[in-house]
Parts: C-alpha cells; sequence; structure tokens
C-alpha cells in the first residue's frame, strides 16, 4: 500500500470518527425545570380565540422559550419546545400572533395563510420586539406564573 493511501484511509477514518463522536455537550432530548405557565389574551376586552403566544428569552436568560394557543376564553398555557407543559424560569418577551381570513374568519381546516392570503389580525407593535414598540415582558418566576394580556387595537 503506498503512503498516498494510506493517507487516504487514515484521513477517512477521522472524519468518520469526528463525525460519529459529535460536537459534545448535552442531548437535544434533555428536558429542562420547567414550570407551568398560563393565562388570558383579550383585544380590546374581548376574549382572543386561536392567537399564538410566544415566550422568547431576553438576552441573559438560559431557558429557550415556550409557546401557546388561546382558546376561545383567550386562555393559553405554554408549551416548551419538547412538547412538555411550561417553561424554563426567566426573563421573556412576550409577542402574538394571528391569522385570520380577509373578512376576519377563521382560516379553513387543511389550508395555510398562505394559501387563503389570510391576514395577521394583531398589530404590529405586539408581534415584534423593537425599540419603538411597547415591549411586554415576563418575569417566570422558579414556582410558575399567571400572565394575563389585554392588547389594544389602536
Amino acid at each position: 500500500m503506498t503512503m498516498t493511501a494510506m493517507r487516504f484511509i487514515m484521513a477517512g477514518l477521522s472524519f468518520v470518527v469526528l463525525l460519529c463522536s459529535g460536537c459534545g455537550g448535552g442531548s437535544d432530548n434533555e428536558v429542562p425545570s420547567l414550570v407551568e405557565v398560563s393565562g388570558t389574551v383579550t383585544l380590546d376586552g374581548a376574549p382572543l380565540n386561536g392567537a399564538t403566544v410566544i415566550f422568547s428569552p431576553q438576552p441573559g436568560t438560559s431557558g429557550t422559550g415556550a409557546m401557546g394557543v388561546t382558546d376561545g376564553s383567550g386562555t393559553y398555557s405554554l408549551k416548551h419546545k419538547s412538547s412538555n407543559p411550561g417553561i424554563e424560569p426567566g426573563k421573556y418577551y412576550v409577542t402574538f400572533s394571528k391569522w385570520a381570513m380577509p373578512d376576519g374568519s377563521p382560516i379553513p381546516e387543511g389550508k395555510t395563510a398562505a394559501d387563503v392570503e389570510a391576514k395577521e389580525v394583531i398589530p404590529e407593535k405586539f408581534r415584534t420586539v423593537t425599540e419603538l414598540g411597547p415591549k411586554n415582558i415576563a418575569e417566570v418566576k422558579a414556582n410558575g406564573d399567571t400572565f394575563n394580556f389585554d392588547l389594544k387595537s389602536k
């Protein structure tokens, strides 16, 4: 066997070893300690049905965030990305999203927002975290909490 062939084989074996060893660190399957968070969301005082509530970690918070969807009474409960109920304690920005048909009715089952040219119902200032708009901030304590939000369209 030539020296070039030996180097090629060694390089290939090294690549396989690196590939199999991964990058180290914890497993993606590990679920952190989660606490329950729930609440209600209203828009101009009326319960907001079918809105997505998103908790995104602020800088310095080690949590990954969580989200929930409101029901007919505007109530939500957060779910972690692991599909387990709850969120890691910490400080979070809270944003909201809800898509509906142009006439305000729900998107038909089996269709996507893009399929039916749906529109975003929530005012932009509540959909994004910017320096200009008001920021909804939630500090999730170690024993969980309830966060209610009354969004104003104007």
